[in-house]
Parts: structure tokens; C-alpha cells; sequence
């Protein structure tokens, strides 16, 4: 298998098998035969052999009233095995005091396939929010937490990474340039925080500190998602030290590296 997780002999019934499950677990709550046909352009014979198979499995249920496939709550346990890597109950508690605090979005997301994800977020009370999907998947390059997550990987890493992933402009303060990156990266270790403004999402800043593990290897990252409307120099300080303070305070034993 190589770096970039490509494989030259992939099993076409498992790619197949994960395009139904990803679909069904996306924006709707059930699909349609002929919904999952559409979608993922996969034969009628092959879907409702895939589907059968995922049923017997306990892993896609069948509404007999609507005629359509979900996916069942047995990946809710694979998802919770894979929360206690990292233990997030005991991080939630510390997420809340942020949010309780400043009153704004507070993040938590790891380094999985050179990209983060979300795991666990807390939303702001205001009616100006931001919409950071717990599950979903944003680039390392031009946020905050992804940043973090990447100034504290070995040299080899980041180097890997940088080439392998297209460094997109998604606005016109998007920093693309490697060179550049690498001091940004050099900053955040120093400082120990990362601070993006406007560089992903157009009127939207973040704010995010690293988790370590008790070997103190980088384990995951926290954030605040803020909208730059909102955000001022005294603000930013503050929830600088904040989050400094609180990812002092999380204790995570050394399982594995993200």
C-alpha cells in the first residue's frame, strides 16, 4: 500500500459495499432502492445482493412501511470504540467550560488520512452560528486545527503530507505556498497555538491548541470557531490562554499515534 492509501489490487465489492454506506449515511435519514441505484450507479442486482448482505449483518435495517434502507445504530459502536481511543467524555467537560465561557463554538478534531475531522463539537448560543459537522472532514493546510495538528508531526510528515495534498485556495487569504506554511508550522510550535482568519471559509476564524498524550505525542486538537464579526485582539488573547490551560488539564494515555 502506498503513502497516499491507494492500493493497486482494491476489492470492487468492498469499494461497492462502503459507496451504500456512505450514501445512507449521509443527508437522509432512509434511500429508496432506486435512490441508492441513482447514486451510486451500481447495478440493480449487485445493490440488492450488497443490501441483503449489510441486513443479515445487523448493519442496515429495512422500513417495511416506506420501503426504504438505514443504516442501524450498530456503527454507533464501532463510532464509540473509536471515540474511547482518545476519550472524548473526558474532554467534553472541558469543551463545555470553554463554550460556557466565551459563549462561542468549541471543536474537537484529529488527523486521519491527511485531512481533520471533527468529532465532538459545542455550538454557540448566538443566532449568527458556524456549521462544523461532527464526522466531516476539512484540509490541513488552511485551518487552524489542521494546522496544529500538522506543526507537531515529525519533518518527514509534514513534508509528506504538504506534497501529497493539493494546497487549495479556498479564499483570497489561503496561504498555499509550502515554504510558507513550514514557518507558519515552526510559529505554532513556539507559541503553542495556531490562528487562522478567513483562510477556509470567507468571515470565519478559528482559534486551536494541541492535545498530547502522556509520551507527548500530539493526540487531537481543540478549537474555537468564531465569526470574525465577533472576534477582537482582546478576545483572541484571551481564549489563547484558555485553551492553553485546558489541554494542559486533559490526560490522555499513549495508545497510538493519529
Amino acid at each position: 500500500m502506498d503513502e497516499d492509501n491507494s492500493f493497486k489490487y482494491p476489492v470492487h465489492s468492498a469499494k461497492n459495499i462502503f459507496s451504500i454506506i456512505e450514501l445512507l449515511a449521509s443527508d437522509k435519514m432512509e434511500y429508496s432502492l432506486t435512490e441508492i441505484i441513482k447514486k451510486t450507479n451500481l447495478s440493480k442486482g449487485v445493490i440488492y445482493r450488497l443490501l441483503g448482505t449489510l441486513r443479515s449483518l445487523g448493519y442496515v435495517g429495512h422500513n417495511s412501511e416506506t420501503k426504504k434502507y438505514y443504516l442501524t445504530y450498530q456503527f454507533a459502536k464501532i463510532g464509540f470504540r473509536l471515540n474511547e481511543r482518545i476519550r472524548i467524555l473526558e474532554i467534553i467537560p472541558y469543551m463545555k467550560k470553554l463554550a460556557q465561557k466565551f459563549q462561542e463554538m468549541v471543536n474537537l478534531a484529529v488527523l486521519e488520512q491527511n485531512k481533520i475531522v471533527y468529532l465532538y463539537n459545542i455550538e454557540c448560543p448566538h443566532a449568527l452560528k458556524l456549521d462544523f459537522r461532527v464526522g466531516t472532514y476539512q484540509p490541513v493546510h488552511c485551518t487552524a486545527l489542521g494546522r496544529v495538528l500538522l506543526a507537531y508531526q515529525d519533518d518527514k510528515t509534514i513534508s509528506n503530507i504538504l506534497k501529497e495534498n493539493k494546497l487549495k485556495s479556498y479564499t483570497a487569504q489561503t496561504v498555499t505556498n509550502p515554504e510558507q506554511l513550514i514557518k507558519i508550522l515552526h510559529q505554532i510550535r513556539r507559541e503553542g497555538y495556531s490562528f487562522v482568519s478567513e483562510e477556509y471559509r470567507p468571515g470565519v476564524c478559528c482559534v486551536a491548541a494541541p492535545i498530547f498524550d502522556e509520551k507527548g505525542m500530539i493526540v487531537a486538537a481543540l478549537s474555537f470557531s468564531v465569526p470574525t464579526a465577533r472576534m477582537n485582539p482582546d478576545i483572541l488573547g484571551k481564549m489563547v490562554q484558555s485553551l492553553k490551560d485546558t489541554v494542559q488539564k486533559i490526560k490522555l494515555p499513549h495508545i497510538f499515534r493519529i
